[in-house]
């Protein structure tokens, strides 16, 4: 199941081709996961359950995602037209090794800010964008519980990098409306930044997205 909003709102321009507009992302995945061996899932609010090797559990991964960007759109002739500041906040079940808990796996979150920069073009025809996001985001596995940020702050940091590409074609239909196919790419990933954690370790979550769809679009 996964479900999606992205809206784009003009805050402030000073010509129709250049201006700053606030972005607005989230994207809820509900999954079924087969756990491979045992484990121990500890929540937000201390309690634990057991997982046994061939289980299968329903996981939510959600991301939120909130910036303001500028943008220069005369032509789309830069390579780069595109530079931003966003907020980041993603959940998740996740799995980490606190030295003082034994549960493997548990209640992920990671906020943070960031910044991004990439190419919007949107001309009749092919066209080619990419942005990419860089942040630092601070860690919570199941913090109220194992109270590891209070343990180690520096080891309860890591750092984003999400690139998106995105290849469509405007082809003209009549006055005013587009048939529009595109595909799209996408990489993220989030590691910790301490190389030699003392109190909290844990694996780089990468994440690997591809969609493709055919819309139908009236410009105005």
């Amino acid at each position: 199941n996964f479900q999606q909003l992205e809206a784009q709102v003009p805050v402030y321009h000073w010509h129709k081709h250049q201006g700053i507009w606030l972005q607005v992302s989230q994207q809820t995945k509900n999954m079924k996961v087969v756990v491979l061996e045992d484990k121990v899932f500890l929540n937000n609010q201390n309690s634990s359950i057991a997982l046994g090797a061939g289980s299968k559990i329903l996981a939510e991964h959600s991301i939120n995602q909130y910036g303001l960007f500028w943008h220069e759109a005369i032509q789309y002739k830069a390579p780069l037209n595109l530079i931003g500041i966003f907020y980041h906040s993603e959940a998740s079940p996740a799995a980490s090794n606190i030295f003082t808990n034994s549960a493997d796996i548990f209640d992920g979150l990671f906020t943070g800010f960031g910044l991004s920069v990439g190419r919007i073009s949107d001309e009749r025809g092919a066209n080619f964008q990419w942005k990419l996001n860089l942040a630092q985001l601070d860690l919570s596995f199941s913090d109220n519980a194992t109270q590891h940020r209070a343990a180690s702050k520096k080891e309860s940091r890591a750092q984003l990098i999400d690139l998106e590409i995105n290849w469509h074609y405007r082809y003209y239909l009549a006055p005013y409306w587009y048939l529009v196919p595109q595909i799209k790419v996408g990489f993220s990933t989030i590691f910790q930044t301490e190389e030699n954690p003392e109190s909290i370790e844990f694996k780089a979550l990468n994440q690997l997205n591809t969609s493709s769809l055919i819309s139908l679009q009236r410009r105005f």
